[in-house]
């Protein structure tokens, strides 16, 4: 018998508390904010800066893990693969406004048998990947498209590209790069078992200085409409 349901009404207390201390910080946060004015000094601004990306930070690891609770709990259905793009999109807003343009060239595709909360997880951790590897404003572009009995959705950005060493590792266990801004890690090894998990796979495609494009493949659902 799974032992997934006990594992999943383990983690939900830890995670309440989790979500309710992280509230609180992030309202006492704003105050002190307002309470310190306008200028504070710089000293106080570097340390304000600090607490407030430690907080942003918080904030992604903990919805990472209720998405991941969710999909324990989550049963197969058939899946509108735009609706979860958009709604990864919705959820990085705060990393993407101003600074990234996000371009939708989404075709005519049909649904997915799926694990909904999964496969968000999968399109947050690349485009939040992609948003990262890029440096100052740039664009990615998120292209979907019916290939035959497969759906394919390229994520694409205008950063510096993946050097072949580190692209021919990104999906191993356990394989980071240097810098903690890379955006790759654990969530690409993550995002490598869900795409399997769900009989596709990822493709990646990079050229030193040309950015780097992120593809991930999937069946279509048997008897499914196209989405438009």
């Amino acid at each position: 018998m799974s032992k997934a349901p006990e594992l999943v009404h383990e983690l939900r207390t830890p995670l309440a508390a989790i979500r309710s201390n992280h509230d609180i910080l992030e309202k006492a946060f704003q105050s002190l904010r307002a309470h310190l004015g306008t200028n504070p000094g710089d000293e106080t601004l570097n340390l304000l800066a600090i607490v407030e990306e430690s907080l942003r930070i918080s904030r992604l690891a903990r919805e990472r893990l209720e998405a991941v609770i969710r999909s324990v709990r989550e049963e197969r259905r058939q899946t509108n693969l735009h609706d979860a793009i958009e709604s990864a999109l919705a959820l990085l807003g705060h990393e993407l406004k101003g600074r990234i343009r996000i371009v939708k060239d989404f075709g005519d595709i049909t649904a997915v048998d799926a694990r909904p909360d999964q496969l968000h997880q999968v399109f947050m951790n690349i485009i939040l990947n992609s948003a990262q590897a890029i440096q100052g404003t740039g664009e990615i572009r998120i292209t979907t498209r019916q290939d035959g009995p497969m759906v394919r959705i390229m994520i694409s950005d205008s950063g510096p590209g993946i050097s072949p060493e580190i692209r021919d590792r990104i999906f191993d266990h356990g394989f980071t790069t240097k810098g903690a801004q890379s955006g790759m890690g654990l969530g690409l090894v993550i995002c490598h078992k869900i795409i399997e998990d769900h009989a596709g796979h990822i493709e990646v495609h990079s050229d030193i200085g040309k950015g780097a494009t992120f593809t991930v493949v999937l069946p279509a659902a048997p008897g499914a409409e196209k989405e438009g």
